[in-house]
């Protein structure tokens, strides 16, 4: 009971969200340091590159990497009674380019939608996202911030993930073992930090420091 007054709390103050976009990020979406992508694989695939149906990305085109589709990989029209239901077959990648600016921190905000049910019951293990940058050094932090049963089989993850110093591109990589899950959606937020608004504030604030001095 507690869990879903907090819920609607949430919901409620986050305003309108889409499907299972149920914690939007905690920076505004409309900042031009942040980017937000959502597949809801609603048609079928037309090849092993996957785009979302929501794209609010002005630094390049994210996409999802489906190495065995068409082919081993498979989507149903319908599935446990939700509609557009991707089933990987082994491993993926979702590629996000974002914000080429040397800033100190790349935050990500990671949701997924997914059915674990197999033919044994509900006991199918989900891999722990893994995430790629091109060149060096960089480091990240991967943690898991929510998880809870939605309707019928399908369960609610949310992780939160951090890169240092931000990187132009990175690839959150999804290892193999995935014959056994059915995804319904993906969204990813991120936004570099400190974003443009926060150095011209400083900025400002540096400026009124210097003139009382």
């Amino acid at each position: 009971m507690r869990h879903a007054l907090l819920m609607t709390a949430v919901l409620a103050l986050a305003g309108p969200a889409w499907a299972d976009d149920l914690t939007p990020p905690p920076w505004d979406r409309g900042d031009p340091s942040a980017t937000f992508q959502e597949w809801r694989f609603d048609n079928p695939p037309a090849a092993g590159t996957i785009y979302p149906e929501i794209d609010d990305n002005q630094f390049g085109d994210p996409s999802i990497l489906d190495p065995y589709w068409p082919g081993d990989s498979s989507y149903l029209p319908e599935w446990d009674g939700r509609d557009g239901v991707w089933n990987p077959y082994n491993d993926f990648w979702i590629d996000l380019p974002n914000d080429p600016a040397e800033l100190p921190l790349k935050d990500i905000y990671l949701q997924i939608t997914w059915n674990l049910f197999t033919d044994q019951g509900r006991d199918a293990e989900y891999p722990i996202p893994e995430v790629y940058m091109p060149g060096a050094p960089y480091t990240n932090e991967v943690g898991l911030v929510d998880e809870y049963p939605l309707d019928s089989n399908w369960m609610y993850s949310r992780w939160h993930i951090q890169i240092w110093p931000n990187p132009e591109f990175e690839s959150l990589y999804f290892p193999g073992g995935m014959s056994e899950y059915f995804i319904d959606q993906i969204v990813v937020d991120t936004i570099c930090i400190p974003e443009p608004a926060s150095l011209t504030i400083l900025a400002l604030a540096s400026l009124v420091l210097v003139r009382r001095r």
